[in-house]
């Protein structure tokens, strides 16, 4: 039986062997086509590799008649785009899951930036909807543009072009895939959707580039490299700037940022939360690195809930890799501290199995909160929030809460390098849980590490 690693040393691995194989030597039109297939390549490698590292389906369920209808509104929303005369100087590309924040959905990593900043004056916003689906009502809706038009309109022509693609770069292509199936075990299948990703990527690059030239583009922002590829490769032939937004805190190295950086595909620059995430954990160099803070961070201020949970009342972070752990430490909480009351929040993409619900429905003080409600809105209701390394344990720090990680039954907490270990508590066994009950501590002075005070000077420096 195969001896699973850690995620560092799994990591670790996976760097060399795509170093050892040359995987970003691979160019088609001076593209590396390693980045096109490498997020999911990684994940899973790693799903194989590491210990507890479980990929997570993030795909909706597919609804035809909701699908065409989107498409269609798509393509008159881009025929009349195509029309426009006037000049638009940024495009944005946003971020596909939105929240719900008073009613209203949002991009919470762009909006709050469009509403502060200069970059309102004069922008265009393209939307990717889950199957079809866009939610509203939609802040900022008169800038939007829904993508699916453009998406699978590449993805069907890009069918039928790949024979072609994989007969002009069959070198190339065959030679790839190779080292692919022999190292990464894909399957004959691979070969097609090798040659029909790099069919989409072609036609939408000769797209957007048209598009861009029209407008006198001026520069593009997105968030997630992976998403905007097409977006970034068209800007790069045209010499125009590309801005990523850092969209999540991250601790070490993982199989979205980290590994070699390219220019060719990827951003130019990459816009952090706070000076703990300048790190060359993204790829980025760090030369290319900004902080310009944390706009929704201001941005939810205005909506402080009226009332808060009392102080016997925890929240607890889940996420999909750690489901299980969670249900059994929380019934292992509820026995010893039957006072206390231990509200779960399942990660947006996570999802319990009916067994798992079973398991903690005995329980009258312990519960699961609505996941569907923006996570720094979730927390500005608690006191003490518990978890081990998901990223709203640094949203909970930055808004000055008490923050404690589990250390046992299985948990891992990782450090973030700038973040005192202080500001933390460790929690080491069911017993030690009564100690975080009565701990004290002081978080002033890491919300500017974590999250800085949006830079409105910085960021309007970048549209001038």
């Amino acid at each position: 039986m195969q001896q699973m690693k850690t995620y560092s040393e799994a990591f670790s691995d996976l760097l060399e062997l795509e170093d050892k194989l040359g995987l970003y030597e691979y160019t088609v039109k001076g593209v590396p086509i390693y980045y096109i297939f490498r997020y999911l390549l990684r994940e899973r490698y790693m799903e194989k590799e590491a210990i507890g590292c479980k990929r997570v389906n993030n795909h909706s369920k597919f609804k035809f008649p909701l699908l065409l209808k989107t498409y269609l509104s798509s393509a008159l929303q881009v025929l009349n785009l195509c029309c426009t005369k006037k000049r638009i100087d940024n495009v944005i590309f946003g971020f596909p899951r939105l929240e719900k924040i008073n009613g209203v959905y949002l991009d919470k990593f762009v909006d709050p930036v469009i509403l502060e900043s200069n970059l309102k004056d004069s922008y265009i916003y393209f939307e990717r909807g889950r199957s079809g689906v866009h939610l509203a009502p939609r802040l900022n809706e008169e800038h939007i543009i829904k993508t699916e038009f453009i998406d699978f309109t590449a993805q069907i022509i890009g069918a039928l072009i790949a024979p072609i693609v994989l007969c002009c770069f069959l070198r190339t292509i065959f030679s790839f895939f190779s080292k692919l199936k022999k190292n990464f075990k894909v399957s004959n299948r691979m070969l097609f959707t090798i040659s029909h990703k790099i069919s989409i990527l072609l036609l939408k690059v000769s797209f957007f580039k048209v598009l861009f030239k029209k407008f006198q583009t001026k520069r593009l922002f997105s968030v997630a490299s992976n998403l905007f590829r097409d977006y970034t490769v068209a800007c790069r032939k045209l010499g125009i700037p590309v801005y990523e937004f850092q969209h999540g805190i991250t601790v070490g190295y993982t199989t979205l940022y980290s590994g070699k950086y390219d220019q060719k595909i990827q951003p130019d620059y990459f816009l952090a939360f706070g000076e703990s995430s300048m790190r060359d954990i993204f790829s980025v160099p760090l030369d290319r690195m900004i902080n310009i803070g944390w706009a929704f961070k201001s941005f939810i201020k205005q909506y402080i809930p009226d009332s808060k949970h009392e102080d016997n009342t925890f929240l607890v972070i889940s996420e999909s890799h750690i489901s299980q752990k969670i249900i059994q430490t929380m019934i292992e909480l509820s026995n010893a501290y039957p006072d206390l009351i231990f509200h779960i929040r399942l990660h947006p993409l996570e999802k319990w199995s009916s067994e798992q619900m079973e398991e903690v429905l005995p329980y009258k003080n312990i519960s699961i909160q609505d996941n569907t409600m923006n996570s720094s809105i979730a927390l500005l209701s608690y006191n003490s929030i518990l978890g081990e390394n998901s990223t709203v344990m640094y949203e909970a720090l930055s808004l000055g809460k008490k923050v404690g990680r589990f250390c046992f039954n299985g948990f891992v907490p990782t450090q973030m390098p700038g973040i005192p270990e202080e500001a933390f508590y460790y929690i080491q066994n069911i017993q030690d849980f009564k100690n975080f009950v009565l701990w004290n501590t002081n978080v002033n002075g890491l919300t500017s590490a974590i999250y800085s005070d949006f830079n409105l000077f910085a960021f309007n420096n970048l549209l001038s």
